[in-house]
Protein backbone atom coordinates (compact mmCIF):
# COMPACT_ATOMS: atom_id res chain seq x y z
CA UNK A 1 0.00 0.00 0.00
CA UNK A 2 1.58 3.25 -1.13
CA UNK A 3 1.47 6.35 1.06
CA UNK A 4 0.00 9.19 -0.97
CA UNK A 5 0.85 12.32 1.11
CA UNK A 6 4.15 14.22 0.97
CA UNK A 7 5.83 15.25 4.22
CA UNK A 8 5.07 18.94 3.73
CA UNK A 9 1.39 18.16 3.15
CA UNK A 10 1.34 15.99 6.28
CA UNK A 11 2.67 18.85 8.40
CA UNK A 12 0.31 21.37 6.81
CA UNK A 13 -2.81 19.23 7.26
CA UNK A 14 -1.88 18.21 10.80
CA UNK A 15 -1.32 21.87 11.73
CA UNK A 16 -4.69 22.75 10.22
CA UNK A 17 -6.46 20.08 12.27
CA UNK A 18 -4.69 21.24 15.45
CA UNK A 19 -5.95 24.77 14.78
CA UNK A 20 -9.46 23.42 14.24
CA UNK A 21 -9.03 21.68 17.61
CA UNK A 22 -8.21 25.01 19.27
CA UNK A 23 -11.31 26.58 17.73
CA UNK A 24 -13.40 23.62 18.89
CA UNK A 25 -11.94 24.05 22.38
CA UNK A 26 -13.15 27.64 22.47
CA UNK A 27 -16.61 26.57 21.31
CA UNK A 28 -16.73 23.97 24.08
CA UNK A 29 -15.53 26.54 26.63
CA UNK A 30 -18.33 28.91 25.63
CA UNK A 31 -20.83 26.11 26.15
CA UNK A 32 -19.31 25.23 29.53
CA UNK A 33 -19.57 28.82 30.79
CA UNK A 34 -23.09 29.29 29.46
CA UNK A 35 -24.35 26.03 30.95
CA UNK A 36 -22.85 26.72 34.40
CA UNK A 37 -24.32 30.21 34.29
CA UNK A 38 -27.79 28.80 33.52
CA UNK A 39 -27.54 26.05 36.15
CA UNK A 40 -25.80 27.92 38.98
CA UNK A 41 -26.75 31.52 38.27
CA UNK A 42 -23.18 32.68 37.62
CA UNK A 43 -20.21 31.53 35.53
CA UNK A 44 -18.04 28.87 37.14
CA UNK A 45 -15.82 30.25 39.90
CA UNK A 46 -16.87 33.89 39.72
CA UNK A 47 -18.29 34.00 43.23
CA UNK A 48 -16.31 35.64 44.64
CA UNK A 49 -13.68 37.25 42.45
CA UNK A 50 -10.73 37.67 44.79
CA UNK A 51 -6.95 38.06 44.69
CA UNK A 52 -7.10 41.56 43.25
CA UNK A 53 -6.92 42.71 39.66
CA UNK A 54 -3.98 40.52 38.65
CA UNK A 55 -5.74 37.45 40.09
CA UNK A 56 -8.87 38.20 38.07
CA UNK A 57 -6.84 38.66 34.87
CA UNK A 58 -4.90 35.47 35.61
CA UNK A 59 -8.18 33.57 36.04
CA UNK A 60 -9.58 34.90 32.77
CA UNK A 61 -6.30 34.08 31.01
CA UNK A 62 -6.47 30.55 32.36
CA UNK A 63 -10.03 30.32 31.14
CA UNK A 64 -8.90 31.17 27.59
CA UNK A 65 -5.83 28.98 27.77
CA UNK A 66 -6.40 25.59 29.36
CA UNK A 67 -9.40 24.06 27.57
CA UNK A 68 -8.26 25.10 24.06
CA UNK A 69 -4.69 23.98 24.88
CA UNK A 70 -5.94 20.53 25.89
CA UNK A 71 -8.01 20.35 22.69
CA UNK A 72 -4.99 21.45 20.63
CA UNK A 73 -2.66 18.80 22.05
CA UNK A 74 -5.25 16.03 21.76
CA UNK A 75 -6.08 16.95 18.19
CA UNK A 76 -2.44 17.36 17.23
CA UNK A 77 -1.90 13.70 18.06
CA UNK A 78 -5.21 12.61 16.55
CA UNK A 79 -4.56 14.77 13.47
CA UNK A 80 -1.27 13.03 12.75
CA UNK A 81 -2.90 9.61 13.06
CA UNK A 82 -5.93 10.60 10.99
CA UNK A 83 -3.78 12.09 8.23
CA UNK A 84 -1.54 9.01 8.11
CA UNK A 85 -4.48 6.61 7.95
CA UNK A 86 -6.28 8.59 5.25
CA UNK A 87 -3.00 8.88 3.35
CA UNK A 88 -2.60 5.10 3.23
CA UNK A 89 -6.21 4.71 2.10
CA UNK A 90 -5.40 7.06 -0.81
CA UNK A 91 -8.13 9.59 -0.08
CA UNK A 92 -7.80 12.91 -1.84
CA UNK A 93 -7.23 16.14 0.10
CA UNK A 94 -10.94 16.93 0.33
CA UNK A 95 -11.68 13.47 1.74
CA UNK A 96 -8.82 13.74 4.23
CA UNK A 97 -10.14 17.12 5.37
CA UNK A 98 -13.63 15.71 5.95
CA UNK A 99 -12.29 12.80 8.01
CA UNK A 100 -10.00 15.15 9.94
CA UNK A 101 -12.84 17.52 10.88
CA UNK A 102 -14.94 14.59 12.11
CA UNK A 103 -12.00 13.36 14.21
CA UNK A 104 -11.49 16.86 15.67
CA UNK A 105 -15.16 17.13 16.59
CA UNK A 106 -15.15 13.66 18.14
CA UNK A 107 -12.07 14.45 20.24
CA UNK A 108 -13.15 17.96 21.27
CA UNK A 109 -16.80 17.38 22.07
CA UNK A 110 -17.40 13.66 22.56
CA UNK A 111 -14.16 12.39 24.15
CA UNK A 112 -12.89 15.42 26.09
CA UNK A 113 -16.45 16.43 26.95
CA UNK A 114 -17.34 13.10 28.53
CA UNK A 115 -17.91 13.13 32.31
CA UNK A 116 -14.97 11.89 34.37
CA UNK A 117 -17.36 9.27 35.71
CA UNK A 118 -19.44 8.23 32.69
CA UNK A 119 -21.87 6.50 35.03
CA UNK A 120 -23.10 9.93 36.10
CA UNK A 121 -25.00 10.17 32.83
CA UNK A 122 -27.25 7.34 33.92
CA UNK A 123 -27.83 8.82 37.37
CA UNK A 124 -28.18 12.57 36.77
CA UNK A 125 -30.48 13.63 33.94
CA UNK A 126 -28.74 17.01 33.91
CA UNK A 127 -25.40 15.36 33.09
CA UNK A 128 -26.97 13.21 30.35
CA UNK A 129 -28.67 16.19 28.72
CA UNK A 130 -25.43 18.17 28.93
CA UNK A 131 -23.51 15.43 27.16
CA UNK A 132 -26.16 15.07 24.45
CA UNK A 133 -25.88 18.83 23.81
CA UNK A 134 -22.10 18.42 23.52
CA UNK A 135 -22.61 15.76 20.87
CA UNK A 136 -25.00 18.06 19.00
CA UNK A 137 -22.39 20.82 19.19
CA UNK A 138 -19.86 18.42 17.70
CA UNK A 139 -22.21 17.55 14.86
CA UNK A 140 -22.90 21.24 14.25
CA UNK A 141 -19.16 21.92 14.24
CA UNK A 142 -18.64 19.32 11.51
CA UNK A 143 -21.52 20.68 9.42
CA UNK A 144 -20.32 24.30 9.71
CA UNK A 145 -16.66 23.43 9.03
CA UNK A 146 -17.52 21.49 5.88
CA UNK A 147 -20.09 24.03 4.64
CA UNK A 148 -17.98 27.15 5.30
CA UNK A 149 -14.52 25.72 4.88
CA UNK A 150 -12.75 29.02 4.23
CA UNK A 151 -14.43 30.76 7.19
CA UNK A 152 -13.52 27.80 9.39
CA UNK A 153 -9.85 28.21 8.44
CA UNK A 154 -9.94 31.92 9.26
CA UNK A 155 -11.59 31.32 12.64
CA UNK A 156 -9.21 28.47 13.46
CA UNK A 157 -6.18 30.62 12.62
CA UNK A 158 -7.57 33.41 14.80
CA UNK A 159 -8.10 30.87 17.60
CA UNK A 160 -4.48 29.77 17.26
CA UNK A 161 -3.19 33.33 17.59
CA UNK A 162 -5.50 33.87 20.57
CA UNK A 163 -4.16 30.78 22.29
CA UNK A 164 -0.56 31.87 21.68
CA UNK A 165 -1.28 35.33 23.07
CA UNK A 166 -3.02 34.15 26.22
CA UNK A 167 -0.23 31.60 26.79
CA UNK A 168 2.36 34.39 26.85
CA UNK A 169 0.13 36.46 29.14
CA UNK A 170 -0.34 33.43 31.39
CA UNK A 171 3.44 33.03 31.68
CA UNK A 172 3.81 36.68 32.62
CA UNK A 173 1.07 36.58 35.25
CA UNK A 174 2.32 33.34 36.80
CA UNK A 175 6.05 34.01 36.83
CA UNK A 176 6.71 37.73 36.23
CA UNK A 177 3.70 39.33 37.95
CA UNK A 178 2.22 36.63 40.21
CA UNK A 179 0.36 39.14 42.40
CA UNK A 180 -0.54 42.78 42.40
CA UNK A 181 -1.64 43.58 45.93
CA UNK A 182 -3.20 47.00 46.29
CA UNK A 183 -4.16 48.18 49.78
CA UNK A 184 -6.87 50.63 48.78
CA UNK A 185 -7.81 53.68 50.81
CA UNK A 186 -8.60 53.46 54.54
CA UNK A 187 -12.30 52.91 55.15
CA UNK A 188 -12.51 55.59 57.80
CA UNK A 189 -10.53 58.72 58.69
CA UNK A 190 -10.77 57.61 62.31
CA UNK A 191 -9.34 54.04 62.48
CA UNK A 192 -11.49 51.69 64.59
CA UNK A 193 -8.53 50.23 66.48
CA UNK A 194 -4.89 49.16 66.29
CA UNK A 195 -3.52 47.14 63.38
CA UNK A 196 -3.77 43.40 63.90
CA UNK A 197 -1.14 41.19 62.29
CA UNK A 198 -1.33 37.40 62.53
CA UNK A 199 1.51 35.28 61.15
CA UNK A 200 0.74 31.56 61.18
CA UNK A 201 3.34 28.90 60.47
CA UNK A 202 1.61 25.77 59.21
CA UNK A 203 2.52 22.56 61.10
CA UNK A 204 5.10 24.12 63.43
CA UNK A 205 5.33 22.26 66.72
CA UNK A 206 6.51 24.19 69.77
CA UNK A 207 8.99 21.81 71.36
CA UNK A 208 11.68 22.13 68.66
CA UNK A 209 11.87 25.96 68.82
CA UNK A 210 14.66 27.49 70.90
CA UNK A 211 12.07 29.84 72.42
CA UNK A 212 10.45 26.75 73.95
CA UNK A 213 13.70 25.03 74.93
CA UNK A 214 14.20 23.17 71.66
CA UNK A 215 17.43 22.87 69.68
CA UNK A 216 16.29 24.69 66.51
CA UNK A 217 17.41 28.33 66.69
CA UNK A 218 14.51 30.77 66.32
CA UNK A 219 16.18 34.10 67.14
CA UNK A 220 13.51 36.24 65.50
CA UNK A 221 10.71 34.53 67.36
CA UNK A 222 12.70 35.23 70.53
CA UNK A 223 13.04 38.83 69.36
CA UNK A 224 9.25 39.12 69.14
CA UNK A 225 8.86 37.35 72.49
CA UNK A 226 11.14 39.93 74.14
CA UNK A 227 8.48 42.55 73.30
CA UNK A 228 5.44 40.43 74.01
CA UNK A 229 4.08 37.41 75.86
CA UNK A 230 5.10 33.80 75.30
CA UNK A 231 2.38 31.28 76.05
CA UNK A 232 4.24 28.17 77.08
CA UNK A 233 1.23 25.88 76.91
CA UNK A 234 -0.86 26.82 73.92
CA UNK A 235 -2.79 23.97 72.35
CA UNK A 236 -4.44 23.67 68.97
CA UNK A 237 -8.00 22.27 69.08
CA UNK A 238 -7.18 19.85 66.27
CA UNK A 239 -4.31 18.11 64.52
CA UNK A 240 -4.91 19.74 61.14
CA UNK A 241 -5.55 23.09 59.50
CA UNK A 242 -9.25 23.65 58.82
CA UNK A 243 -10.59 23.02 62.35
CA UNK A 244 -7.73 24.94 63.97
CA UNK A 245 -7.93 28.07 61.80
CA UNK A 246 -11.73 28.03 62.01
CA UNK A 247 -11.42 27.88 65.81
CA UNK A 248 -8.96 30.79 65.85
CA UNK A 249 -11.27 32.95 63.74
CA UNK A 250 -14.54 31.99 65.47
CA UNK A 251 -13.49 31.29 69.05
CA UNK A 252 -15.38 27.99 68.86
CA UNK A 253 -14.01 24.49 69.22
CA UNK A 254 -14.59 22.24 66.17
CA UNK A 255 -17.22 20.18 67.97
CA UNK A 256 -19.20 23.40 68.54
CA UNK A 257 -18.75 25.08 65.14
CA UNK A 258 -19.04 21.84 63.19
CA UNK A 259 -15.79 22.67 61.35
CA UNK A 260 -14.16 19.31 61.96
CA UNK A 261 -13.86 18.57 58.24
CA UNK A 262 -13.69 20.27 54.86
CA UNK A 263 -17.14 21.80 54.79
CA UNK A 264 -18.64 25.26 54.37
CA UNK A 265 -18.22 27.63 57.29
CA UNK A 266 -21.73 28.27 58.67
CA UNK A 267 -22.84 31.81 57.80
CA UNK A 268 -24.54 32.17 61.20
CA UNK A 269 -21.23 31.94 63.09
CA UNK A 270 -19.38 35.17 63.88
CA UNK A 271 -16.13 35.24 61.92
CA UNK A 272 -13.22 37.48 62.90
CA UNK A 273 -12.30 38.94 59.46
CA UNK A 274 -15.94 39.69 58.70
CA UNK A 275 -16.54 41.29 62.09
CA UNK A 276 -13.41 43.44 61.78
CA UNK A 277 -14.45 44.48 58.28
CA UNK A 278 -17.85 45.56 59.61
CA UNK A 279 -16.05 47.63 62.24
CA UNK A 280 -14.23 49.50 59.47
CA UNK A 281 -10.97 47.54 59.22
CA UNK A 282 -9.20 46.93 55.92
CA UNK A 283 -8.73 43.16 55.80
CA UNK A 284 -6.09 41.34 53.74
CA UNK A 285 -4.77 37.83 53.64
CA UNK A 286 -2.17 35.80 51.79
CA UNK A 287 -2.53 32.04 52.27
CA UNK A 288 -0.28 29.18 51.23
CA UNK A 289 -2.56 26.28 52.18
CA UNK A 290 -5.15 25.19 49.62
CA UNK A 291 -7.63 23.75 52.14
CA UNK A 292 -8.53 27.25 53.37
CA UNK A 293 -10.34 27.75 50.12
CA UNK A 294 -12.91 30.11 48.76
CA UNK A 295 -15.27 27.17 48.43
CA UNK A 296 -15.63 26.65 52.19
CA UNK A 297 -16.03 30.32 52.98
CA UNK A 298 -12.70 31.39 54.49
CA UNK A 299 -12.73 34.46 52.24
CA UNK A 300 -15.64 36.01 54.17
CA UNK A 301 -14.88 39.54 55.31
CA UNK A 302 -11.57 39.89 53.47
CA UNK A 303 -11.11 42.85 51.14
CA UNK A 304 -8.18 41.01 49.54
CA UNK A 305 -7.95 37.22 49.62
CA UNK A 306 -5.09 35.45 47.85
CA UNK A 307 -4.44 31.73 48.08
CA UNK A 308 -1.46 29.99 46.53
CA UNK A 309 -2.00 26.37 45.64
CA UNK A 310 -2.48 24.39 42.44
CA UNK A 311 -5.36 26.69 41.44
CA UNK A 312 -2.85 29.52 41.17
CA UNK A 313 -1.30 28.01 38.02
CA UNK A 314 -4.38 28.48 36.00
CA UNK A 315 -7.55 26.70 36.94
CA UNK A 316 -8.87 29.97 38.26
CA UNK A 317 -12.47 30.14 37.14
CA UNK A 318 -12.42 26.43 36.31
CA UNK A 319 -11.29 25.30 39.75
CA UNK A 320 -14.53 23.53 40.65
CA UNK A 321 -15.10 21.69 37.38
CA UNK A 322 -14.56 17.93 37.46
CA UNK A 323 -17.53 17.32 35.18
CA UNK A 324 -15.58 16.58 32.00
CA UNK A 325 -12.26 15.19 30.89
CA UNK A 326 -11.25 18.76 30.04
CA UNK A 327 -11.56 19.76 33.69
CA UNK A 328 -9.85 16.62 34.97
CA UNK A 329 -6.84 17.01 32.67
CA UNK A 330 -6.38 20.70 33.40
CA UNK A 331 -6.62 20.15 37.15
CA UNK A 332 -4.11 17.32 37.03
CA UNK A 333 -1.74 19.48 35.04
CA UNK A 334 -2.04 22.30 37.59
CA UNK A 335 -1.48 19.88 40.47
CA UNK A 336 1.62 18.57 38.67
CA UNK A 337 2.91 22.13 38.20
CA UNK A 338 2.33 22.87 41.86
CA UNK A 339 4.31 19.82 42.96
CA UNK A 340 7.07 20.59 40.46
CA UNK A 341 7.32 24.27 41.47
CA UNK A 342 6.39 23.95 45.12
CA UNK A 343 9.34 26.04 46.28
CA UNK A 344 8.24 28.84 43.92
CA UNK A 345 4.63 28.99 45.09
CA UNK A 346 5.84 28.63 48.67
CA UNK A 347 7.70 31.94 48.33
CA UNK A 348 4.70 33.84 46.92
CA UNK A 349 2.61 33.83 50.08
CA UNK A 350 5.25 35.22 52.48
CA UNK A 351 6.48 37.62 49.79
CA UNK A 352 3.06 39.14 49.31
CA UNK A 353 2.56 39.11 53.07
CA UNK A 354 5.58 41.39 53.46
CA UNK A 355 3.98 43.84 51.01
CA UNK A 356 0.87 43.85 53.20
CA UNK A 357 2.93 44.60 56.31
CA UNK A 358 4.61 47.50 54.49
CA UNK A 359 1.17 48.94 53.69
CA UNK A 360 -0.10 48.89 57.28
CA UNK A 361 -1.50 52.25 58.28
CA UNK A 362 0.57 53.68 61.18
CA UNK A 363 -2.70 55.08 62.56
CA UNK A 364 -4.21 51.57 62.74
CA UNK A 365 -7.32 50.01 61.30
CA UNK A 366 -5.75 47.20 59.23
CA UNK A 367 -6.01 43.42 59.72
CA UNK A 368 -3.49 41.15 58.00
CA UNK A 369 -3.40 37.34 58.14
CA UNK A 370 -0.34 35.63 56.64
CA UNK A 371 -0.59 31.83 56.48
CA UNK A 372 2.84 30.44 55.59
CA UNK A 373 2.73 26.87 54.28
CA UNK A 374 6.16 25.99 55.64
CA UNK A 375 7.12 23.90 57.56
CA UNK A 376 4.23 21.79 56.26
CA UNK A 377 5.12 18.77 54.13
CA UNK A 378 6.76 18.55 51.59
CA UNK A 379 9.86 19.64 53.46
CA UNK A 380 12.02 21.66 51.07
CA UNK A 381 14.14 24.09 53.08
CA UNK A 382 16.48 26.54 51.33
CA UNK A 383 19.92 25.11 50.69
CA UNK A 384 21.43 27.32 53.41
CA UNK A 385 19.37 25.41 55.97
CA UNK A 386 20.27 21.90 54.80
CA UNK A 387 22.22 20.06 57.48
CA UNK A 388 25.65 18.68 56.68
CA UNK A 389 25.36 14.99 57.54
CA UNK A 390 26.53 11.62 56.23
CA UNK A 391 22.99 10.77 55.14
CA UNK A 392 22.91 9.54 51.51
CA UNK A 393 19.30 8.38 51.23
CA UNK A 394 16.43 9.55 49.04
CA UNK A 395 15.54 12.50 51.28
CA UNK A 396 18.86 14.29 51.20
CA UNK A 397 17.48 17.64 49.92
CA UNK A 398 13.70 17.33 50.21
CA UNK A 399 10.91 15.00 51.26
CA UNK A 400 9.34 14.52 47.82
CA UNK A 401 8.15 10.95 47.51
CA UNK A 402 7.85 10.71 51.30
CA UNK A 403 5.68 7.88 52.51
CA UNK A 404 3.78 7.98 55.79
CA UNK A 405 4.31 4.29 56.47
CA UNK A 406 6.76 3.75 59.31
CA UNK A 407 7.80 0.30 58.08
CA UNK A 408 9.16 1.80 54.84
CA UNK A 409 11.52 4.25 56.56
CA UNK A 410 14.83 3.62 58.26
CA UNK A 411 15.92 5.43 61.41
CA UNK A 412 18.25 7.46 59.19
CA UNK A 413 15.33 8.45 56.94
CA UNK A 414 13.27 9.59 59.91
CA UNK A 415 16.14 11.63 61.35
CA UNK A 416 16.76 13.28 57.96
CA UNK A 417 13.08 14.10 57.47
CA UNK A 418 13.06 15.80 60.83
CA UNK A 419 16.21 17.75 59.91
CA UNK A 420 14.49 18.96 56.72
CA UNK A 421 11.45 19.96 58.75
CA UNK A 422 13.62 21.86 61.20
CA UNK A 423 15.34 23.62 58.29
CA UNK A 424 11.94 24.91 57.21
CA UNK A 425 11.28 26.21 60.72
CA UNK A 426 14.53 28.20 60.48
CA UNK A 427 13.32 29.57 57.13
CA UNK A 428 10.01 30.67 58.69
CA UNK A 429 11.94 32.36 61.49
CA UNK A 430 13.93 34.23 58.86
CA UNK A 431 10.66 35.48 57.41
CA UNK A 432 9.46 36.54 60.86
CA UNK A 433 12.66 38.60 61.09
CA UNK A 434 11.77 40.40 57.86
CA UNK A 435 8.32 41.20 59.24
CA UNK A 436 9.85 42.62 62.43
CA UNK A 437 12.33 44.66 60.40
CA UNK A 438 9.47 46.31 58.51
CA UNK A 439 7.71 47.10 61.79
CA UNK A 440 10.96 48.73 62.94
CA UNK A 441 11.53 50.67 59.74
CA UNK A 442 7.99 52.04 59.52
CA UNK A 443 7.51 52.74 63.23
CA UNK A 444 4.52 50.42 63.44
CA UNK A 445 5.18 48.94 66.87
CA UNK A 446 3.22 51.60 68.75
CA UNK A 447 -0.09 50.80 67.11
CA UNK A 448 0.11 47.19 65.89
CA UNK A 449 -0.81 43.99 67.71
CA UNK A 450 1.26 41.05 66.47
CA UNK A 451 0.40 37.38 66.92
CA UNK A 452 2.64 34.48 65.89
CA UNK A 453 1.19 30.99 66.10
CA UNK A 454 0.81 27.62 64.38
CA UNK A 455 -2.31 25.66 63.51
CA UNK A 456 -0.93 22.29 64.64
CA UNK A 457 2.31 20.38 64.97
CA UNK A 458 3.95 17.49 63.16
CA UNK A 459 4.86 13.99 64.29
CA UNK A 460 7.84 11.86 63.35
CA UNK A 461 6.91 8.40 64.60
CA UNK A 462 6.86 9.46 68.28
CA UNK A 463 3.59 7.58 68.55
CA UNK A 464 3.75 5.41 65.46
CA UNK A 465 2.70 7.85 62.75
CA UNK A 466 3.94 10.68 60.57
CA UNK A 467 2.89 14.23 59.65
CA UNK A 468 -0.59 15.11 61.01
CA UNK A 469 -4.36 14.84 60.43
CA UNK A 470 -4.38 11.48 62.17
CA UNK A 471 -6.18 10.09 65.19
CA UNK A 472 -3.26 11.14 67.38
CA UNK A 473 -3.66 14.21 69.59
CA UNK A 474 -0.36 14.02 71.46
CA UNK A 475 1.76 17.07 72.26
CA UNK A 476 3.81 16.86 69.08
CA UNK A 477 0.57 17.55 67.17
CA UNK A 478 -1.29 19.94 69.46
CA UNK A 479 1.34 21.89 71.44
CA UNK A 480 1.99 24.95 69.28
CA UNK A 481 3.85 28.25 69.69
CA UNK A 482 1.89 31.36 70.56
CA UNK A 483 3.56 34.74 71.02
CA UNK A 484 1.44 37.89 71.37
CA UNK A 485 2.61 41.49 71.29
CA UNK A 486 0.06 44.19 72.10
CA UNK A 487 1.44 47.54 73.20
CA UNK A 488 -0.06 48.78 76.46
CA UNK A 489 -1.98 45.54 77.06
CA UNK A 490 0.67 42.89 77.73
CA UNK A 491 3.85 42.98 79.77
CA UNK A 492 7.04 42.87 77.68
CA UNK A 493 9.03 39.67 77.80
CA UNK A 494 6.64 37.79 80.10
CA UNK A 495 5.90 34.06 79.93
CA UNK A 496 2.56 32.49 80.82
CA UNK A 497 2.35 28.84 81.86
CA UNK A 498 -1.45 28.73 82.13
CA UNK A 499 -2.87 26.52 79.34
CA UNK A 500 -4.52 28.46 76.52
CA UNK A 501 -6.03 27.53 73.15
CA UNK A 502 -6.12 28.97 69.66
CA UNK A 503 -9.82 29.45 70.40
CA UNK A 504 -8.75 32.26 72.76
CA UNK A 505 -7.40 34.42 69.91
CA UNK A 506 -10.86 35.54 68.74
CA UNK A 507 -12.22 36.74 72.11
CA UNK A 508 -8.86 38.41 72.88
Amino acid sequence: MKFKIRGSDLLRETRRLALFGIFAGYVFLAFHLLSTWVIHGSPSGWDPLVSGFSGIVRNITALLFFYPAVACLANLIAGVLATLVTGFTRLDERGRFRVGVIVVAGISFALLGIPVDPGEMFVHIQTLLGYLIKLLLGAGFVWAALRWRRLGRVLSTAAGFTLGGVFLLWLLLVFAFPWNFSPGDPKDDDPPGPNILIVLSDAQRADVDSLYGGHVPTPNLERLAARGVTYENCFAPSSWTVPSVAAMFTGLAPEVSGMDGIRALPSTIEYLPKRLSEYGYRTWTSIGNSVLSRGIGFYRGFDYFAIYDWNFFGQGLLFDNWSSLYGSLTQRFCIFLNSLLHSYTGRLCPGEGLEMVRELNPAGGDFVYIHIMDPHRPYQPPERYLSNTDYEGRYREDSLGFTRRCDELTEGDIAQLKRLYEGEIRYVDEHVGRVLDILDERGLWTNTAVIFCADHGEEFAEHGRFTHKTANLHHELTHVPLVVYWPGRFEDGSRVRTPVSLCDVYPT
